[in-house]
């Protein structure tokens, strides 16, 4: 029996996209022959050490951009027809200049161009597509019957379920609900979005949520504290879904209510970083906040290791109506025995115990985010019982070994 395994992912190699690269090195380790089909080429200078131990760009196919002149890329197909030999590749091949079935698609070479590297996973056991893009891209070759032996499963992660696109996505993600064997979501909140876009694919829709490693996100049994600030740690991408600006006015707020030292640790970069630098200047809180910048998992860890509490303090964008879908630091967080105060949005309170790891609270609310952060600042023994809550609620619920087996055997249900 076969065990190839192909990924198709939008870019790679990504180091934000850990989780993804978690489940590929996860297949390598139990006896899965590996395949990537990548989009885009990522960052080359910065790539996750994992990839080059598993040696995972030997394993993929990077997908050149589409050339922009029409008749480079038919001549580029001509070529792949000469070079390839292959009867029944060139008959397949043909069947992509189908205009009345294909449309735009076959009109501009665009699927044609493309079969020039995906004909090279015939031979996968399974096709996994990570984001709905890479969804509807594998299935309009699922379409046409070329795949037609192969299930395919698409996991879907926020991004690709925004709300104000929902009518849209009925239209595009109609072949991904028709072709694929499964369709992955974090957790009741992404199932629901997914539901509102085609209510007849429940029972395709599976829950697994983005797994956490925690023997890497685990506190160090020896830390002392140098002194008695309370450290507050709020990380993530400086962008307004993600409420930086709020986190700056609830720990200005605090701070008028508190008689304890605290101080906030940002760690993050994105668009917002000089609207928060202006805002800490103009309310004199220099001295007690502090910006990292972009980290690496290892930094990352060390500012949890020494944090006392963690803040989540996300929004529904203003534009489109985007909520976070799961937010997996707020469970690395809790694996490193940090208790939470996070904005009761989108699938975030599938992620924390609400008054057993932390507290939900109203977002944008500033007062109440406040207080149950004094609820925490003043007793120290309800950091620690929360803490030590957290650790165990993320390995009973979000252990990534154990989400990466329910994983594969979603595979073998379809081999």
């Amino acid at each position: 029996m076969s065990r190839k395994i192909t990924f198709i992912l939008n870019e790679f190699p990504a180091l934000s996209e850990t989780f993804i690269l978690n489940q590929i090195v996860y297949c390598v380790e139990n006896g899965f022959e590996v395949c990537i089909v990548s989009r885009s080429v990522g960052d080359l200078k910065k790539v996750h050490p994992q990839v080059n131990k598993y040696s995972l760009l030997d394993k993929t196919i990077f997908i050149p951009p589409v050339p922009k002149n029409i008749i480079e890329r038919f001549i580029k197909i001509i070529r792949s027809y000469l070079d390839n030999y292959s009867v029944k590749y060139i008959f397949e091949s043909l069947k992509f200049f189908n205009i009345i079935k294909y449309g735009i698609h076959a009109l501009s070479l665009y699927i044609p161009y493309n079969y020039i590297y995906l004909n090279k996973i015939q031979n996968s056991s399974i096709i996994h597509a990570h984001f709905g893009h890479s969804g509807r891209f594998i299935c309009l070759y699922k379409k046409s019957k070329i795949f037609k032996d192969i299930p395919v499963i698409v996991s879907f992660h926020g991004v690709d379920i925004i709300p104000k696109f929902i009518s849209l996505y009925k239209k595009n993600y109609s072949n991904i609900f028709k072709h694929s064997s499964e369709l992955l979501v974090n957790n009741n909140y992404s199932k629901e979005l997914l539901l509102k876009i085609n209510s007849k694919i429940e029972d395709k829709i599976s829950i697994l949520p983005v797994g956490v490693d925690t023997e890497l996100f685990q506190k160090p049994e020896l830390i002392s504290k140098k002194d008695s600030v309370i450290n507050i740690v709020f990380c993530s991408r400086l962008i307004s879904l993600k409420g930086p600006l709020n986190a700056l006015k609830i720990f200005k707020n605090t701070i008028s209510k508190s008689s304890i030292s605290l101080k906030l640790t940002i760690i993050g970069a994105g668009p917002e970083l000089q609207i928060l630098e202006d805002y800490v200047f103009s309310n004199n809180l220099n001295d007690k906040v502090h910006f990292t910048g972009g980290l690496v998992q290892n930094d990352i860890k060390h500012y949890f290791s020494i944090g006392d509490i963690f803040i989540y303090t996300g929004i529904p964008d203003p534009i489109n109506g985007r909520e976070e879908i799961q937010g997996l630091v707020i469970q690395e967080a809790q694996s490193m025995e940090m208790p939470v105060v996070c904005s009761n949005v989108g699938g975030v309170k599938y992620g924390i115990i609400n008054g057993g790891t932390g507290y939900l609270v109203p977002s944008g609310n500033i007062e109440t985010f406040s207080d149950r952060l004094l609820t925490l600042i003043n007793n120290n023994n309800l950091r620690l019982e929360f803490g030590k809550r957290s650790r165990e609620f993320i390995i009973n619920n979000f252990e990534q070994s154990v989400l990466n087996k329910k994983l594969i055997n979603i595979y073998f249900k379809y081999m």
